[in-house]
């Protein structure tokens, strides 16, 4: 099928053709035409069959090429793209005979289904060839009309459902049961950080096809996206069957074939029978071979807990200012792999997995989530990471190298600065418990690297510094305040009056009482 896109505007036509899914539709081959001119030259050079065009474009509109079409009597199916919710151009478009009239922004998945649908009546209504044609043309009809039903997003009713079954000549029992079977290749799975996926062998799909018991009779097939295959069966016992299928090497040693069956259902519950099935194989992140009948009680959500005891989680933090990330990756991997080998790797542990990756790497006071998970390329990291192992661990080494850079540009910044702000922030929390391992947190570094800092620039240690500059503040509000003695001491960050007086008389040589009666301004 030749689909021609026509809009002036480049990123309308490039959007449609990334965000419709085309391999779903069939086997497509897309044009792309800017002007009404340029999309006549492309159809006198190619058999389109399909044209989806903006109707508001300069020098040639929309509805002047499908007039041109028209009075051509080119056999090419219409769709019309507008920003305006005009009935004059909607009558206009009646009158060419278009097969459906879009809003813009057009919502691709709305197209998607628009496409299917206008496919279905375009061969309804061509004539039957006299060159055997017609067999291969009612299959495509049949084809279309199956994944009309199935892709579209929200379901179909019983009555619609059945109607587009009559009109691509397809007769089922109104009280039939039917199950859906969605089969899926893994093909060369490899270590867990570098898994592939290739596309299905349609041959292998063939065998499947005639592997069904004759009591559930094929009444539907197609490919969705090139390696998945959608089969509708009358209702029965397929477990057994699809199991000595697999048993048989089907797959082959260098690949895996998953096969999911759902639960049998009416006519109009298979769409919601193919939704449950591709959660499945979602689920499936494990890329595990075998039978997967589908059950009401599905298991429930993994534990974050549970999923934190088989790791070192409370020990992240700790490795991530101490400069030691890569214990972290190799904790997970150690958890991925042996979650592998149980056959129990699925999608909700690896959400799990990416909460507990971001509420680390992005708990510090200075390096919030909000702020971090700005970056595009981490945020796409993170929307693929629940994916598969390898998107998982991609999204581990992105956060990582995003980490270090900060440490790095923290370094760059210099010495001098870093123990400026500490300094500044030591200075205006003084009435706060302020110790070694919270400020090193804050700052993005490690508690040894704090200590480091203060003994090479202050020549004294980090605790030694808040103690001076505690008795600093309380000598300034001695002398310039009123304030009882134990108020000055809570003030300064020390509770305990009789460890105040202490070390005050340590520092200063005389009591705190004494130092006033000697510093007062109005003495």
């Amino acid at each position: 099928m030749n689909i021609l896109l026509v809009d002036d505007k480049y990123d309308v036509v490039y959007g449609i053709a990334q965000g419709v899914d085309w391999a779903g539709i069939g086997e497509i081959r897309l044009f792309f035409a800017f002007s009404g001119k340029e999309a006549l030259d492309i159809i006198e050079k190619n058999h389109i069959q399909l044209l989806i065009t903006d109707i508001e474009m300069p020098g040639m509109s929309g509805l002047e090429l499908a007039d041109i079409l028209q009075k051509k009597k080119a056999d090419v199916g219409v769709i019309f793209l507008s920003s305006h919710d005009s009935f004059r151009y909607a009558q206009a478009a009646i009158r060419l005979g278009c097969y459906d009239y879009i809003l813009q922004p057009v919502e691709y998945e709305k197209l998607q289904n628009s496409i299917i649908h206008v496919l279905n009546q375009m061969l309804l209504r061509k004539k039957d060839s006299a060159d055997g044609g017609q067999a291969q043309e009612y299959a495509l009809r049949r084809e279309h009309a199956w994944k009309e039903i199935l892709l579209h997003k929200p379901a179909y009713d019983a009555g619609l459902i059945r109607d587009i079954l009559e009109d691509a000549q397809i007769y089922l029992r109104a009280n039939g049961l039917y199950r859906v079977v969605l089969a899926a290749l893994f093909y060369h799975r490899q270590p867990l950080n570098s898994w592939i996926t290739k596309r299905t062998e349609k041959e292998l799909m063939e065998r499947l096809r005639g592997a069904f018991p004759p009591s559930a009779r094929l009444v539907a097939d197609f490919m969705t996206n090139g390696r998945q295959c959608v089969m509708v069966l009358e209702d029965g016992d397929l477990v057994p069957a699809m199991e000595e299928f697999l048993e048989d090497g089907a797959a082959g040693s260098e690949s895996s074939l998953a096969i999911y069956i759902s639960r049998p259902a009416a006519l109009a519950q298979l769409p919601l029978v193919y939704q449950e099935l591709n959660r499945m194989i979602a689920d499936n992140v494990g890329q595990y071979g075998g039978v997967f009948e589908y059950r009401e009680a599905a298991e429930g959500p993994q534990d974050e807990l549970a999923v934190s005891d088989m790791l070192a989680v409370r020990k992240w933090k700790g490795w991530l200012l101490d400069g030691e990330q890569d214990r972290i990756r190799e904790d997970i991997l150690r958890f991925l792999q042996k979650k592998d080998q149980a056959r129990k790797l699925d999608k909700r542990t690896l959400v799990v997995l990416a909460q507990l990756i971001v509420s680390t790497f992005y708990s510090f006071e200075t390096c919030s989530a909000e702020k971090m998970l700005t970056n595009p390329q981490i945020l796409d990291c993170l929307d693929q990471s629940t994916n598969s192992a390898a998107g998982l661990l991609a999204f581990l080494d992105k956060v990582t190298a995003q980490y270090k850079e900060r440490v790095l540009l923290n370094e760059k910044d210099g010495n001098a600065a870093l123990l400026g702000q500490i300094k500044s922030y030591v200075g205006s929390h003084l009435e706060n418990p302020l110790n070694r391992e919270e400020i090193a947190e804050k700052f993005f570094i490690s508690k040894d690297y704090l200590s480091h800092l203060f003994a090479r620039q202050e020549g004294m240690g980090f605790t030694q510094y808040v103690n001076e500059q505690r008795i600093s503040k309380a000598k300034e509000l001695l002398q310039n305040s009123d304030l009882p003695i134990k108020i000055i001491a809570l003030n300064v960050g020390i509770s305990d009056y009789a460890y105040f007086s202490k070390m005050f008389r340590k520092s200063a040589g005389i009591s705190a009482n004494e130092y006033r009666i000697l510093n007062r301004d109005d003495k």
